[in-house]
């Protein structure tokens, strides 16, 4: 009650200020109570928006779009996107049975695009271990860097210096 003499406020006033104090101090905590409500809100808002996201297991480009927006998606056909990885270009050769031999698994090798262009490196990652009987040919998967995007997806491409 020193402060009631000091300042020369009645018991009325006091009195009406703690209330005031009290009523602001509720408002803060219902503030605080809605802020962490709404936080909640947010984040169960981002992890809705996360499972509608389509996200690609590599990083390419998408050539064909299989299905409209809104448009209903099954599990007996779930495909919506073709994404194509462009650093590194697969190209499949066909060679004589008889010189499939020259060929092994990491094996380096050349390869030529247009014949003004420089030679390409690239690796055998496949040999098949069958000869298709009606053309006497193998096939040979070899992988190429193409990180400088100097190829193009289904560019041809030959052996060279077998």
């Amino acid at each position: 009650n020193d402060i009631n003499r000091s300042v020369g406020g009645s018991r009325e006033e006091l009195s009406r200020a703690n209330a005031d104090a009290e009523f602001a101090r509720a408002k803060l905590k219902a503030a605080e109570e809605t802020l962490a409500a709404d936080r909640l809100e947010v984040k169960r808002t981002e992890v809705q928006l996360q499972r509608r996201t389509i996200r690609s297991p590599i990083d390419g480009v998408i050539t064909e779009i299989h299905r409209e927006p809104g448009e209903f998606l099954s599990i007996t056909e779930p495909k919506l996107f073709t994404v194509v990885r462009l650093d590194r270009l697969r190209a499949k050769f066909y060679v004589p049975a008889e010189t499939a031999h020259r060929f092994s698994k990491g094996h380096r090798m050349k390869l030529a695009g247009h014949p003004d262009e420089k030679p390409l490196t690239g690796e055998v990652e496949f040999v098949s271990p069958v000869t298709h009987a009606e053309s006497g040919l193998v096939r040979v998967d070899v992988t190429l860097d193409n990180r400088d995007g100097r190829l193009r997806s289904g560019q041809r491409l030959t052996l060279s210096g077998e």
